[in-house]
């Protein structure tokens, strides 16, 4: 992953549900082009070199800000980090939103599956 593909991201809003369980609200630097269904791989930069980590965006396509659904992992590498941010921290966004869980208007059905925190929309 190159700097080159990075977007960065400023920390807008967060939201603790419990202690577990919170809403981030990013602003991109630039627009992040995605349909609903893609997920974002979110990067933060340490001591020890980048750590990324993909997460479905809850937002609406188009929006400058991104909304993801985050559940705390304590002895993971990412969420520990997210858990410190206040509003104001920087990270990175990968320039390419990935994923291929998407609507397909053509189909004439469709099963519709949530996961994770069961707090996002």
């Amino acid at each position: 992953m190159s700097d080159s593909s990075l977007v960065r991201a400023v920390l807008k809003e967060r939201v603790p549900f419990s202690e577990e369980i919170a809403r981030f609200r990013f602003e991109l630097e630039t627009l992040l082009d995605f349909e609903a269904g893609q997920y974002a791989t979110l990067v933060v930069e340490t001591e020890n070199g980048k750590i990324a980590r993909p997460y479905s965006i809850c937002s609406a396509p188009g929006d400058k800000t991104l909304e993801f659904y985050c559940d705390l992992e304590p002895r993971g590498e990412f969420t520990p980090l997210a858990w410190d941010m206040t509003v104001g921290s920087e990270i990175f966004v990968q320039d390419e939103a990935g994923g291929s869980l998407l609507f397909n208007p053509d189909l004439e059905q469709h099963l519709m599956v949530a996961t994770v925190t069961g707090a996002g929309p």
